[in-house]
């Protein structure tokens, strides 16, 4: 039987205010870097806090499910 390999990356789409979209823009701009690029750091920065079990972050995520 053949294996089929894994998709390397997923592509997500997520709604976003305006003013969200800007500030990231204007924050990864700020960093040199894309907007999806700081997506991918914030992603991981919080995959990694949640793994860690962060209060913080996992009150954040609680919380956000009202937003």
């Amino acid at each position: 039987m053949r294996r089929v390999a894994e998709p390397k990356s997923t592509r997500v789409s997520v709604p976003m205010a305006a003013k969200d979209r800007v500030s990231l823009a204007a924050t990864a701009e700020k960093a040199g870097i894309s907007a999806a690029q700081l997506t991918w750091v914030f992603i991981s920065f919080c995959l990694a806090e949640l793994a860690r079990g962060n209060p913080e972050l996992e009150r954040a995520v609680k919380t956000s499910r009202d937003a």
